[in-house]
């Protein structure tokens, strides 16, 4: 597959979790770190929702447990292909520096920095989350609106991903900003990125 990778891009691809020498999952994080942005459909035995997430965090659009009918494999394929060209919010080389009133938000490298701390890391996903809160200030995004922007799709009715994804970003973007930046809950709509003022900028207002 890596050779074949050096020759060309696939539309799609589909990786077991368990190969001979190492974890699909880590091979995946490895050619998401490499640039290759196409599809990817995860195959795996291990079906439990934890595997799922993992599956998910390393970068692929979809996760199908064993066994399954090929049918359903058939469609999940024809289905990420077919929104392959429509490109979930992903960051480019070019994708400016975010600053989130303490905090600056380089998305191509997903990362966090606030001044005289070191950087902290972001997952492929929390990037993702975090990049499409951010370019909706104020506007509160469904669940099935941040599903779209890490490009999964897996039910985001029914699919604990997402929480466990958000529950990470607000706890790094609460430790990193000393609280003064976190992802709020909207009952029944959805999540929106806020900042709150310190002690000090609510007096001056």
């Amino acid at each position: 597959m890596l050779a074949a990778l050096r020759q060309q891009r696939p539309d799609l691809l589909i990786l077991d979790q368990v190969l001979p020498e190492c974890l699909g999952s880590a091979l995946l994080q490895e050619l998401r770190r490499e640039g290759h942005s196409f599809p990817v459909l995860m195959l795996s035995g291990w079906g439990e929702a934890a595997d799922r997430v993992v599956g998910l965090e390393s970068g692929a659009q979809d996760y199908l447990a064993k066994p399954f009918l090929f049918k359903e494999l058939a469609l999940r394929c024809e289905q990420l292909l077919r929104v392959a060209n429509l490109s979930p919010v992903a960051p480019s080389s070019h994708e400016h520096a975010l600053l989130l009133g303490s905090v600056t938000f380089w998305p191509h490298l997903g990362t966090l920095h606030v001044a005289q701390e070191p950087a902290v890391s972001l997952s492929r996903g929390e990037s993702s989350l975090l990049l499409a809160l951010a370019r909706s200030p104020g506007r509160v995004l469904s669940r099935t609106q941040l599903a779209h922007a890490v490009g999964s799709l897996v039910d985001s009715a029914s699919s604990r991903s997402i929480d466990v994804r958000l529950g990470r970003l607000r706890r790094l973007l609460e430790r990193t900003s000393k609280g003064t930046l976190t992802i709020e809950t909207v009952r029944a709509q959805g999540y929106v990125l806020s900042l709150i003022p310190t002690p000090a900028e609510a007096q001056g207002e």
